[in-house]
């Protein structure tokens, strides 16, 4: 079972990224939007944690708890339980209904021509040359673009993401800014010495904070959490644990006409989090069979023609339990997008790769509770 959540930050969120800072005097914090998933992973299970004392002390030891339905949700730090963030969307609220925003898909590039936004699509096209010799991939995405810089800083509507899902154009009134949605804000702290908790001499710092507009926080879905996780609260989100109010909401996603998939034997993969591939930029359960790269899944296959990537990001974190830094993975950004060509096998599989994520046999079991490898299913 899952539940989704409207999270609303009280005051400012500073979700900071994985870059080096904080060491020396006049360092500045930069923010990343959307936040990891991780973020709310951690701001959720510390919260359910917290309501049971014998539950917390567990969760601290890395152990599992000693009362069955939080052993159950919770788990421990080699055997995690059920728990998992299952999607993370900046959302608006709007009355009583609510509206998922999602990252622009990295085949979509946008132009400012003329006071109005020019939409450009990349399409895997056939490679040739030298070119073929330097890519493992048949297709190459290509782009079609006047020359000028693209425009950034625009989110996909729930009306834009209903199209692009089946395979349909977006215009202008599918996009919204992010000035529409927060204001930056920057923020002067000083840093602390560890042992004695005073503040070091001269070494100030400026960090990014988000602030949000009245109707804008997240949506957040989570699987297996039903039994202890309660309907409304407040967590701690973010850098300087920002408190932020939580409340159940009866919402439901948007879904995929399959027809047009089977139809036309040809599918996208696109990533909405990070995702930590074991082949570098080649999604888990996809494998070389001869000169293709294959996808195997429960008797659907599916060749990847194309992938459109925007280099590598640094996930790392925090361990609570053992009190030092996570080990560093190189992850694909969200956003990114994968072509494939159906061989075989029903489509109706693919709506449940999307819902389980993108994990091979063996996944690193924290880092699948904490909602990475997720993708959404696309015609083209």
């Amino acid at each position: 079972m899952s539940k989704t959540f409207f999270v609303k930050p009280i005051d400012v969120i500073m979700p900071r990224g994985n870059r080096h800072w904080g060491v020396s005097s006049g360092d500045f914090g930069q923010i990343t939007m959307p936040p990891a998933p991780s973020v709310f992973a951690g701001a959720f299970r510390s919260f359910i944690a917290s309501s049971d004392d014998e539950t917390y002390k567990a969760i601290i030891r890395g152990e599992k708890p000693p009362k069955a339905n939080y052993a159950s949700v919770l788990g421990s730090l080699e055997e995690p339980g059920t728990f998992q963030i299952a999607s993370v969307n900046i959302g608006i609220k709007k009355e009583k209904n609510y509206e998922p925003l999602y990252l622009l898909p990295n085949d979509i590039t946008l132009f400012e021509n003329d006071n109005e936004i020019d939409i450009r699509y990349a399409e895997p096209l056939p490679m040739i040359g030298i070119i073929k010799q330097n890519n493992v991939l048949p297709c190459v995405a290509a782009l079609k673009s006047p020359s000028k810089k693209p425009i950034n800083g625009y989110f996909l509507k729930e009306s834009g993401y209903k199209k692009y899902i089946n395979g349909e154009k977006i215009n202008e009134q599918d996009l919204i800014n992010t000035s529409s949605l927060w204001k930056k804000e920057m923020r002067v702290g000083v840093a602390l010495d560890n042992s004695s908790r005073a503040a070091k001499e001269g070494q100030l710092y400026t960090a990014e904070t988000i602030s949000f507009n009245d109707e804008v926080g997240f949506i957040v879905r989570i699987n297996g959490s039903d039994e202890v996780l309660s309907n409304s609260g407040t967590i701690s989100l973010g850098g300087d644990q920002r408190p932020a109010n939580f409340e159940l909401i009866n919402f439901n996603f948007a879904e995929n006409n399959l027809e047009k998939i089977e139809q036309d034997s040809e599918f996208k993969l696109i990533l909405n989090v990070p995702a930590i591939f074991k082949n570098g930029w080649i999604p888990d359960l996809v494998e070389k069979e001869g000169e293709n790269y294959v996808l195997n899944y429960k008797g659907c296959k599916a060749r990847l023609v194309c992938a459109s990537i925007n280099g590598y990001e640094t996930l790392s974190g925090w361990n609570m339990v053992k009190n030092e830094p996570k080990t560093a993975m190189k992850t694909v950004p969200a956003g990114s997008v994968y072509w494939f060509d159906l061989i075989e096998g029903s489509v109706s599989v693919l709506k449940d790769l999307a819902e389980a994520g993108l994990w091979n046999s063996n996944p690193d079991k924290q880092r699948v509770v904490e909602g990475y490898n997720r993708a959404y299913l696309a015609a083209y």
